[in-house]
């Protein structure tokens, strides 16, 4: 009887210790995670629907995360890439790629906005545990603190177990919705910086913004 006793205290101690987590809490142990990381790459899925077109696509994708703010993008219909300073936009379609300032792009998707620092620009609030791929998820969603914002608000599944991001969901200014789904995630796999920078295929136009 006393061991039964015991173990429900046990019990009662982390139940009670995992529901008392705040919004703040959790958001600072997920910046906190993503921080200590050297770098990160993840396969996705990802829909993304349109409200002014009435479209919805999926495809599938990768993404390389490097601190303190490097990322690859890559999909079969395009490449985003940043080596911190210069940001490169690949459109097969196009058959163009065209050179930014990262700190002067404004209107894109930038992971490390909202995965290592979203406590800046937006205030998290705890909402209904979720599983995704059958994983127990805490989910965080966020509100911007300004309306300037390419991102207008976002939803984080968090793995219990590891503090990843397993999915989230955002709406942007241009009334796109996307939604994305990890999987394969690898942590610390020592990602080469040059991997960071694009290199354009033979035959594709570059169109340089940085001048």
């Amino acid at each position: 009887m006393r061991k039964a006793f015991l173990i429900l205290g046990i019990l009662y101690f982390f139940v009670s210790n995992s529901s008392s987590l705040t919004s703040e809490e959790l958001a600072v142990k997920i910046e906190k995670k993503y921080k200590s990381l050297k770098d990160i790459s993840m396969s996705f899925t990802q829909i993304t629907k349109s409200e002014i077109f009435s479209t919805e696509k999926k495809v599938r994708g990768k993404m390389y995360l490097k601190n303190p703010d490097k990322f690859r993008i890559d999909t079969p219909s395009q490449s985003i890439v940043t080596d911190g300073e210069l940001l490169w936009l690949f459109s097969e379609k196009n058959e163009q790629v065209t050179i930014h300032k990262l700190k002067e792009s404004k209107n894109i998707f930038k992971p490390h906005d909202y995965i290592y620092n979203f406590r800046e620009n937006y205030t998290p609030q705890l909402g209904e545990d979720e599983k995704v791929d059958k994983r127990s998820c805490f989910t965080l969603v966020l509100t911007p603190k300004k309306e300037e914002l390419f991102v207008t608000g976002m939803t984080l599944w968090i793995d219990k177990k590891n503090l990843l991001v397993r999915k989230l969901e955002y709406q942007d200014m241009n009334d796109n919705w996307v939604s994305l789904v990890f999987d394969k995630i690898k942590i610390n796999s020592d990602l080469e910086d040059s991997q960071f920078v694009f290199i354009p295929p033979e035959g594709i136009e570059v169109v340089d913004l940085t001048e």
